[in-house]
């Protein structure tokens, strides 16, 4: 017995069980990083090109928890790829300083 329920008493995987382990699969081959670091970018850079691999903010993690599921492709990855040009916050003030002085 599989966790408790006998074989002949389970139910057979449904369309959205199914849709649910082909999001598994997808996330399975994404990765989360900080961004703003050296490492995070250079992961970014190894898998950008890469068919199925998928460089995520590891801020995506925090959408998930607070959406109450997973955001994964269909939502667009609650908008947690990495593209390579996230500036961080202290890059941003010293940007809007140049600006002001």
């Amino acid at each position: 017995m599989e966790g408790g329920v006998p074989p002949h008493t389970r139910t057979p995987p449904t369309s959205s069980v199914c849709r649910e382990f082909l999001t598994l699969e997808k996330i399975a081959e994404a990765r989360t990083v900080d961004p703003l670091t050296s490492a995070g970018q250079n992961l970014n850079a190894l898998f950008r090109n890469k068919k199925g691999k998928t460089v995520l903010d590891a801020q995506w993690v925090r959408k998930c928890v607070d959406a109450g599921k997973i955001l994964a492709y269909k939502s667009d990855w609650a908008g947690c790829r990495v593209t390579g040009k996230e500036r961080s916050v202290s890059d941003i003030l010293a940007a809007i300083a140049a600006l002001v002085t």
